[in-house]
């Protein structure tokens, strides 16, 4: 199986470098016309995926149901949303790395092997259980029916699967850039998993944002 990894389309925080998490937040014009250039690069590729995965998060979910083009069947999962940051959703990532009483947030992103998660928050740990959870219900019992299959959600949850399937330290994940509609390709087989390729742009470069912990 050859399996997609894709980070959502842009929504109007991320434009302003604010957390998200389980912040319902949809996509802005851009992200809508990052979705469309990349279904263009894919088709140019001759990439036909037989089946799809998305957040029930409304980013992810829209920029699914463009790349389906209403043909290719969609599942929702909650175990493949992005992770919950409590009362730090909404804020901006300037200040998470500028003021103090921030400092455990910060810690998320620069030195996740001592983040703790506070009330509300989701640990590290908790999502990599959904997503093995998750693997292997789905991706592990769809080898034998799927060729491609594309898997749409967000930024941490992404970094943290690719740990998962890369046997990666959490202490990597900040350093897999991950732009908004970047793919991460797989070849999976029940022997072995192997990364193809990392944060594959497939539309116009010039169109990605140059913004911290993309």
């Amino acid at each position: 199986m050859r399996l997609y990894l894709m980070r959502h389309g842009e929504t109007d925080w991320n434009k302003e470098g604010r957390i998200q998490g389980s912040a319902d937040i949809k996509l802005n014009q851009n992200g809508i016309d990052l979705a469309y250039k990349t279904l263009e690069g894919i088709e140019k590729a001759g990439i036909k995926f037989d089946y799809i995965y998305s957040s029930p998060y409304i980013r992810a979910l829209k920029t699914a149901q463009i790349l389906s083009k209403g043909s290719v069947p969609i599942e929702t999962d909650q175990r493949i949303r992005e992770m919950d940051f409590g009362k730090y959703e909404g804020i901006e990532l300037a200040q998470i790395a500028t003021k103090p009483e921030y400092k455990n947030m910060h810690r998320f992103f620069v030195e996740p092997d001592a983040f703790v998660p506070e009330e509300g928050m989701e640990s590290y740990e908790e999502a990599f259980q959904r997503i093995d959870a998750f693997y292997q219900e789905k991706i592990a019992q769809d080898m034998e029916r799927y060729e491609h299959v594309l898997i749409v959600c967000h930024g941490a949850i992404i970094r943290s699967f690719i740990a998962y399937l890369c046997h990666k330290s959490i202490g990597d994940l900040w350093n897999l850039k991950q732009p908004n509609c970047a793919l991460n390709i797989f070849e999976i087989t029940k022997e072995q998993v192997d990364l193809i390729e990392m944060a594959k742009i497939v539309y116009d470069k010039s169109l990605l944002p140059n913004r911290k912990y993309t």
